[in-house]
């Protein structure tokens, strides 16, 4: 079973780190002169940093790449939950990679591929 789609398509890749992160938006926050703090929370937004691993297949490789930066707005992901999985909308931040091997008939072998999901929604509020 994978841990990571996107759109639909599953990847034939590992995941080697998942870093989750929520994030609580407030639609105010304001301390009153006594120092208490009132707030009113907008949402809560599930955040994904993902680290995927080795890919020796350059055209899977090239596939997942060009679809974690292809030029479109959001996507549905799926990946690892609590329990299970966690399916949402987000949009791509950022996606890094790095070159391993440098070729002179340029086949270059990249690496360390890794990207950003942020939640278009909240998933409460």
């Amino acid at each position: 079973m994978s841990v990571f789609s996107i759109d639909g398509v599953t990847y034939n890749v590992g995941v080697v780190e998942v870093t989750r992160k929520i994030d609580v938006l407030d639609k105010y926050a304001k301390r009153t002169e006594s120092g208490v703090l009132s707030r009113e929370i907008l949402g809560i937004y599930h955040n994904y940093y993902m680290t995927f691993g080795d890919i020796s297949d350059p055209d899977e490789y090239e596939a997942l790449f060009d679809k974690l930066t292809e030029d479109e707005e959001y996507h549905t992901i799926v990946v690892p939950g609590t329990t299970g999985t966690f399916t949402y909308t987000a949009y791509i931040s950022s996606v890094e990679d790095k070159l391993i091997k440098y070729t002179t008939d340029g086949n270059h072998r990249w690496g360390g591929l890794s990207a950003s999901f942020i939640a278009k929604s909240p998933v409460s509020g």
